[in-house]
């Protein structure tokens, strides 16, 4: 019979590249004959990338990390005949904002930030039904 070796210990602690160690899902919804209401939220804790390359100013074990981020989708539809409804569907809200910084925690914190990137929101109208 073959043994199955324990995992190393850094992938039990979860010190691999794109481990997110904290996330959470929530939601609210309100169902009605005429029509229906969604709201979800979607959590994600700070997440350790890749290292970067030691240079002159870069000390060895400096990781890229992305901030932590909070998303909120709202989705309704309104039923005016039996098998015809109007949906709309608003994907993150509140316009979320990612940053990514390089991370040794003897840096300066103005000597950590990398890069911000501006997520727009999508928003969707339609008609829709079942024949």
């Amino acid at each position: 019979m073959q043994r199955q070796r324990p995992a190393p210990a850094r992938l039990r602690r979860g010190e691999f590249p794109a481990f997110v160690p904290r996330t959470a899902n929530w939601g609210l919804s309100l169902n009605r004959e005429r029509f229906n209401l969604r709201a979800n939220w979607n959590y994600r804790g700070r997440q350790r990338r890749a290292a970067i390359a030691a240079g002159n100013s870069i000390e060895p074990g400096t990781y890229t990390w992305w901030s932590k981020r909070l998303y909120v989708d709202l989705n309704g539809e309104y039923y005016f005949y039996k098998r015809l409804a109007l949906f709309a569907s608003l994907r993150n809200v509140g316009r979320l904002t990612r940053r990514r910084r390089g991370l040794r925690s003897q840096h300066a914190r103005h000597a950590q930030f990398r890069q911000r990137i501006q997520f727009g929101s999508l928003w969707m109208f339609g008609v829709k039904g079942t024949f």
